[in-house]
């Protein structure tokens, strides 16, 4: 009988040497192998790009268009197609690595073998691993900060809190607690303020009676770091911060385990945001006009208003203190390690009459339909 396949997906992993980057990621979506191989047109493996290689690619200035070649690692730790499952677990954490590729005796590409899909334990903190949903349950919480005024959506929505606006067919609060959840994460902190009773409300429903949600009422507008002040003596694991505003696709367990990986004090979420400017820029040298540049494009890394924190900071933080999050990251980031995570799936921040149109328009395409 013929052994049954570790990941069954695995074929949709393979791109080549020539693709690009934004090849691998299809590939890394398409298979959830959590990297693309790469192989010949004999499928004879050369390497392999994770999804953490290609993020440091962007964070170093590449773009989703350039080629793999300088990116992905040609020399993988990689096992037979017969290994069987605990010799792979064993060489997974000898190597500390997350995902082998199995391969035959002329080194074509088999099989993958991902160590959390195969095992409901880490058996030590080096391995690291992320399966499709649903992700194993994890220790951390999330702080959902869902006290904002909301001023500017107020024309298209002025009867509920900005986090309560149907996008979707559902809140936007909703759909952020269903992909926390797709990350293993039940324990949730909920901090409330302009019309907190709406959200309360909300959070009684039935849908989320399995969870931990715990309220956090702010007795005023402490900014979006200032609740950390009021849970800190609850937090004992690394800790989810996001903005109630946010839809994201970007898997979330993928950030925490980049801060434990990284050791960080906060990671913040960056993504690229392009500015064009509508005119010829002109610049001059010794009175002279030496360049005019036609409507230029200029990138910029942008905050996405997710974050991880670890216990220590949110003690940096007094009760009933105001306190936004670039704050508290400017004061802290010269003696603690903060470190970026870059997003390159769909992020969208609904503070503008435009960008909730435009989230109703593309939800179904990245949140699917519920039937």
């Amino acid at each position: 009988m013929k052994k049954a396949e570790y990941l069954p997906t695995w074929r949709r992993s393979i791109i080549s040497p020539n693709d690009c980057l934004r090849d691998a990621v299809k590939a890394i979506t398409d298979s959830g192998a959590l990297m693309a191989c790469v192989t010949n047109s004999s499928t004879q493996l050369k390497g392999i790009i994770t999804d953490s290689d290609i993020r440091h690619a962007l964070l170093n200035g590449a773009e989703l268009s350039d080629p793999i070649s300088p990116w992905f690692q040609k020399a993988p730790i990689v096992a037979m197609e017969n290994s069987d499952r605990e010799q792979l677990l064993l060489l997974a954490e000898e190597k500390s690595v997350r995902e082998i590729p199995l391969i035959d005796s002329k080194s074509r590409l088999k099989d993958i073998f991902i160590v959390l899909v195969n095992q409901e334990r880490l058996p030590t903190k080096k391995i690291a691993t992320i399966p499709e949903a649903p992700y194993p349950k994890v220790p951390n919480a999330m702080l959902i900060l869902a006290g904002g005024l909301g001023t500017r959506l107020r024309s298209i929505v002025n009867d509920r809190p900005k986090p309560l606006a149907q996008i979707g067919n559902k809140p936007i609060l909703e759909t952020l607690i269903n992909c926390a959840e797709s990350a293993g994460i039940t324990n949730f902190y909920v901090a409330v303020n302009y019309m907190a009773d709406k959200v309360i409300d909300h959070l009684k429903s039935k849908r989320y009676e399995h969870l931990r949600i715990k309220i956090v009422e702010e007795p005023k507008r402490l900014g979006t770091a200032g609740a950390l002040g009021l849970i800190r003596q609850e937090i004992s694991h690394s800790l989810l911060v996001c903005n109630a505003d946010v839809l994201t696709t970007v898997p979330l367990q993928r950030i925490l385990l980049h801060h434990e990986k990284e050791q960080s004090d906060i990671t913040c979420t960056v993504r690229p945001h392009k500015v064009c400017i509508p005119y010829g820029v002109v610049e001059l040298k010794d009175n002279r006009v030496s360049v005019i540049k036609e409507k230029p494009e200029t990138i910029h890394l942008v905050n996405t208003g997710i974050y991880v924190v670890s216990p220590d900071i949110c003690k940096n933080v007094e009760p009933n203190q105001y306190l936004d999050m670039p704050d508290l990251v400017g004061k802290l980031m010269h003696r603690k390690k903060v470190v970026p995570f870059f997003i390159h799936e769909y992020w969208a921040d609904i503070g503008q009459p435009q960008d909730y149109h435009e989230a109703n328009n593309v939800y179904s395409e990245h949140f699917g339909v519920e039937l």
